[in-house]
């Protein structure tokens, strides 16, 4: 499993008046967004709480479907949704991994930040105190085979601001965003990926249930 993976049933009418509130901010958000900038940094820790690995780096993404994640430390590596499949590129294993977006990114981060799908079709969403000077909101995967088990979004006046995974193997990671951009123009071959002369590229195949 890479490192991040990028990227409502609702019952009763109390419940889904309590989700429509909870996610205005955030839907409204990506609503008003062809594509967002933002550089990160996010920390791992385990399940006992301890800080694994902090990493910082830039990501860009442009809806539907397509983004660029990059970890620039303390190890780079590359992960680019071109629409239709995702390259996780390690540059000092030299190394491509090629997966298709059908299979990688249904009930995730990444799915729910460059879908082009409404929120509440995607998870379930549950309006949580507001904590650090953020607004935050708790989405909970509609897959089942989700890498996480649940998600939670901080909002800072109506700019996307932070998230939390708890993934399903008890490991939390913390992401901040900085200098969050939307609606750049961007350069045609930014979601392009060419593997490197000489790396290895490892392409897993598959095809969607009959």
């Amino acid at each position: 499993m890479f490192r991040v993976v990028f990227f409502v049933l609702v019952l009763g009418i109390g419940q889904h008046a309590a989700a429509a509130k909870a996610g205005v901010a955030l839907q409204a958000f990506l609503d008003g967004a062809s594509s967002v900038a933002a550089q990160f940094e996010q920390n791992l820790f385990d399940d006992a709480g301890k800080l694994i690995e902090t990493s910082t780096g830039f990501m860009v993404l442009r809806r539907p479907d397509q983004f660029r994640w990059h970890y620039a430390q303390p190890f780079e590596q590359q992960i680019i949704a071109d629409g239709e499949k995702i390259w996780i590129y390690d540059p000092d294993l030299q190394q491509v991994s090629v997966k298709p977006m059908g299979r990688t990114i249904g009930g995730s981060p990444a799915i729910l930040l460059s879908s082009d799908r409404r929120i509440t079709e995607l998870f379930e969403v549950r309006d949580l105190d507001p904590a650090k000077g953020l607004d935050w909101v708790e989405l909970i995967p509609r897959e089942t085979d989700s890498a996480f088990t649940a998600l939670r979004v901080g909002m800072r006046d109506g700019v996307l601001a932070a998230m939390t995974l708890a993934d399903t193997f008890g490991q939390r990671t913390e992401l901040s965003f900085h200098d969050v951009r939307r609606n750049q123009a961007l350069p045609e071959d930014t979601f392009d990926f060419v593997p490197p002369p000489g790396a290895d590229v490892l392409e897993e195949q598959w095809s969607p249930p009959q």
